[in-house]
């Protein structure tokens, strides 16, 4: 029955939530209506909790503010740093040009890449100003508040992603920056040192190498 059905029998709120909560505690004894209750508590949705290291890497596609596209698809073999960013917290904008030197610029050159993620305001004069501001050179995107929900990041935050798409570290938060930190999950990535938690097609082409990898690889 609706609340509308209730009131129409004389059926007060309180007897109505009563009867609601009897009726709950019924299907509760049931197995399976149990066991809905209890498997998001084991096994959380993405995004609410955030990510940890060894987990796969939510896919995205980004364009960043000179108009280059990046998925991660196209960064495959690549390791990838997101740092999610607000425009108006003052840790990010003191962080920002500490990660331009101390990471962007001693990895660049290896197969590297920074991606600056605005979860903050996504006007584009904002960002601009910030890119100004800090220096950095490394692609911002103005708008990714939706890869910050799916990440479940918030404002100063990092996760790497290595060539297989697998997330190698995390770090959340005002004092999450750590320069040794980042430097030698960036380092540990590129040389591949920690076994990858899924099977992925670059994973394949390493185990196995080219010609197996192209007699898998789906016909174009």
């Amino acid at each position: 029955m609706m609340g509308g059905e209730f009131r129409h029998l004389g059926i007060g709120p309180a007897t109505m939530a009563g009867f609601m909560m009897k009726k709950i505690s019924q299907k509760l004894r049931h197995p399976l209506a149990l066991a809905l209750l209890i498997l998001p508590l084991l096994f959380p949705i993405q995004g609410v909790l955030g990510l940890d290291a060894g987990d796969p890497a939510p896919y995205f596609v980004v364009e960043d503010l000179d108009g280059n596209v990046y998925n991660l698809v196209q960064l495959e073999d690549t390791v990838v740093l997101l740092f999610f960013f607000d425009p108006s917290d003052p840790y990010c904008v003191t962080i920002a040009p500490q990660l331009e030197q101390a990471i962007w610029q001693t990895f660049a050159w290896h197969d590297f890449k920074v991606l600056g993620l605005n979860i903050g305001d996504p006007a584009l004069e904002i960002v601009e100003n910030f890119r100004d501001a800090t220096g950095v050179t490394f692609p911002l995107i103005a708008d990714a508040s939706a890869i910050g929900q799916d990440y479940g990041m918030r404002s100063n935050s990092f996760v790497l992603v290595d060539g297989l798409e697998i997330v190698r570290y995390v770090a959340s938060g005002s004092g999450a920056y750590s320069e040794s930190e980042l430097k030698e999950a960036v380092s540990n990535s590129l040389e591949g040192v920690a076994p990858p938690k899924e099977a992925t097609w670059g994973r394949i082409k390493n185990l196995f190498g080219e010609k197996a990898y192209g007699a898998l690889t789906p016909a174009q």
